[in-house]
Parts: C-alpha cells; structure tokens; sequence
C-alpha cells in the first residue's frame, strides 16, 4: 500500500496512514522474519526438511520483491510492458505465494509421488497466478470502488492487463488511455479516471481481459 500509495485496504483505511509509514514498515519488516522463525522452529520436521522449507521461502519472497520492482518500474517510468512481460511479474509477485505454499508442503510429502510431478503442478499453479491476478485487474477496474475507491489502479497509474490490452493497439484510444496515465496530476480525478476506463472499454480491453 505505501509503494502503490494506496488509501484503503480491504475497506478500511491503509495502515500506513493509521499508524504512520515508520511503524507499518517496522511491523511488515519483523513480520517476515517471525515467519522465517517460525519455519526454523517447526516440530517434526527433520532438518533436511527445514533447510528445504527455509530455502523455498527466502527465494520466494526474493522473487515477490522482484516482482513488485517490474511493476513499480513501469507505473513510475510510464513504461507499458508487453504481456509477456505481464506475466512474467505475475509469476514473481502474485503466483509466489501460491508457489511458495505448494513447494513447502511437497517438501513434507512422503514418500515423492508429489514431487515427481512438481512441474505439472507449478504449471498450473502459474495459470491460476495469472487468472487471480487478471481477475483482480478487471475488478479494480469495475468492482472495488467501495473498498479501494473507483478505478484505483488507474489513480496510481499502474499498467494493469486491460490497461496493457488497450495500449498495445497504439490508435487513437489508446493514446487517450496513456496520455491519463502520464498526467499524474490529473489522473486521480474522477473524471480522468472515467475516461480512462471508456478507453478500456471501447479498445475491447477490458471484454478480452474478462475472456
């Protein structure tokens, strides 16, 4: 919330702005460690299954940071990704935790059948990374207005799925679109972020991101 400078999380006011940034980042910094203490210390586990475990969540969580530095990059240098792009940051900071979750609890399984077939898994567990992450792109856009505000992803000027579909057909709307999200000190209106998304809209965008 602090990086995308958003104001509400989940419907209630960011944390950030409740409790100040020097807190909340104090707090989601000794969070990470008291999970990774957390991992060291768990009962019946071997140590070779401890290091497993530890090994699988530091690499994650570097792969989330990454990640998120993709998409701070190209919010803050106005740089729209192509969609390959797209889901190569989905991968790191949205399908991580999915990822994360599923190569721990292999690390468990006895005796291997699981992790015989971890690449089917993984690959799967990438497809529903992306369809959560698309899904939440979509809803930003016409559902969280009550939670997050109208179109917040817009006010942040975050190159989300529709937002990268619409701007990839370079024409004329699309040129609108990015022309909104270049102007930080206009798209946070309303109307701005209405245009925006009549942009989205008649590209075809935002019907293609929901197929």
């Amino acid at each position: 919330d602090i990086e995308d400078r958003s104001v509400r999380r989940r419907g209630r006011e960011a944390a950030y702005l409740r409790f100040g940034t020097p807190l909340t980042l104090n707090a989601a910094n000794w969070k990470y460690f008291d999970a990774l203490s957390d991992l060291l210390h768990m009962p019946n586990a071997t140590r070779t299954q401890i290091v497993r475990i530890t090994s699988v969540y530091c690499e994650e969580m570097r792969r989330a940071h990454r990640g998120q530095a993709m998409d701070i990059y190209w919010r803050d240098h106005s740089e729209c990704p192509s969609e390959d792009a797209y889901v190569d940051m989905v991968s790191c900071k949205t399908t991580t935790l999915f990822r994360a979750a599923f190569l721990m609890l292999s690390a468990m399984a006895k005796p291997d059948p699981v992790r015989s077939l971890t690449k089917t898994w993984l690959d799967l567990i990438d497809l529903l990374g992306s369809f959560f992450q698309i899904r939440d792109d979509v809803a930003n856009l016409i559902l969280y207005a009550k939670d997050k505000g109208m179109c917040d992803d817009i006010a942040e000027g975050k190159f989300s799925y529709p937002v990268i579909l619409c701007v990839s057909r370079q024409d004329e709307i699309s040129s609108r679109l990015l022309n909104i999200l270049q102007d930080k000190s206009k798209r946070t209106s309303e109307r701005a972020k209405r245009d925006a998304l009549e942009c989205i809209i008649q590209s075809g965008a935002l019907e293609s991101s929901l197929q």
